[in-house]
């Protein structure tokens, strides 16, 4: 059986690079492990569910509030996100989580993203994200905790529960 990395992180057993960039006893919100795109967030309860279903209200608002603000902060303070996507797919781990997802402009040079012309967001996550799973760079690493400080700012003055 594998193990929950989600639940490792909460149990402070994995540190994602860069840190947590917020937790609290609802709600875990962290930088992708493995995915070397800055800006790539990984939002989740902190407690084990496997299924949208299976969140509380609490953690259902928590998570709607966090991930609009940290789209938000992140759109706002890096100009060149021109959008953000949410996702959820939990085959590769089953604790739930959302993936907050960049889309960069550098992404839409990407052969086979494209529907006629439209960009198919699906498409273009599986592939970046494919091509980028290299492990997050130092100077990722960096930026992430560099960012956390301005990030925590943010947070005081707009999240509230």
């Amino acid at each position: 059986m594998t193990k929950c990395v989600t639940c490792q992180i909460i149990r402070e057993e994995f540190k994602p690079p860069g840190g947590i960039l917020f937790q609290d006893q609802d709600v875990l919100l962290c930088h992708s492990i493995d995915v070397n795109i800055f800006g790539y967030l990984i939002l989740s309860p902190t407690r084990h569910v496997e299924n949208f279903n299976d969140m509380s209200l609490l953690e259902i608002n928590k998570i709607s509030l966090l991930s609009r603000l940290a789209i938000n902060f992140f759109t706002l303070s890096f100009n060149n996100i021109d959008k953000y996507y949410i996702c959820s797919f939990g085959e590769v781990t089953k604790h739930f989580h959302f993936h907050l997802f960049p889309r960069y402009k550098w992404m839409l040079k990407t052969d086979n993203i494209y529907v006629g012309d439209l960009i198919d967001g699906a498409k273009l996550f599986s592939k970046i994200r494919r091509e980028s799973m290299v492990g997050i760079s130092e100077d990722n690493v960096n930026k992430i905790k560099t960012v956390k400080l301005a990030f925590d700012e943010y947070l005081s003055k707009n999240f509230i529960v």
